[in-house]
């Protein structure tokens, strides 16, 4: 099951087109939502080290995130495994690997104005964009490219850009439950 998850959350990926750098690029979203998923059959219990993998950060447009913001994401991440108490490791002994990519998309929501009175092909639509950023944080154990934990979260888009303090608690509440118990 959690390959089929990953398969639907690559898919996702591609058209969210790795939605950290849309939450990077400009924030302040009140609505985040945050998602997660793992391999029950793994004991995460015994995860102490971790090394980080750097995924793709791109717009749908193609336009890459700047790898300053990128950099950012990876401070958050970092900073939040190992305020739990893990050990970041550059290369060599490393229990587990974090990848993370992100995005930003365009949502359309649209209404049609349903007066009883009017028959329905004159109804009007009332089409809305909005701008959503995606995190994505994976967790992958003993080289396996498949990921046994899994954290996504989304939040509707400001004009700001995102602070560092948002990042972090974007990570934050992300990582929330990893370890799973």
């Amino acid at each position: 099951m959690l390959k089929e998850i990953n398969r639907g959350l690559r898919i996702v990926t591609g058209l969210v087109a790795v939605a950290a750098l849309a939450l990077l690029a400009g924030c302040a979203g009140s609505d985040l939502k945050i998602e997660t998923t793992f391999d029950d059959a793994i004991d995460f219990s015994s995860l102490r080290t971790f090394g980080y993998q750097t995924g793709a950060f791109t717009t749908p447009d193609g336009v890459a995130v700047d790898p300053a913001v990128v950099d950012r994401i990876e401070d958050a991440v970092v900073g939040t495994l190992e305020s739990k108490g893990l050990e970041f490791v550059q290369s060599g002994d490393q229990d587990f690997v974090t990848v993370v990519r992100g995005g930003r998309f365009r949502t359309i929501v649209s209404k049609y104005q349903d007066n009883w009175y009017v028959p329905a092909e004159d109804w009007v639509a009332d089409t809305k964009y909005y701008d959503e950023g995606a995190l994505v944080i994976g967790m992958r154990v003993g080289g396996d490219p498949e990921e046994v934990w899994l954290g996504v979260g989304t939040v509707r888009l400001g004009t700001e850009p995102a602070t560092q303090e948002f990042l972090n608690e974007l990570a934050a509440k992300i990582l929330e439950d990893f370890p799973p118990k």
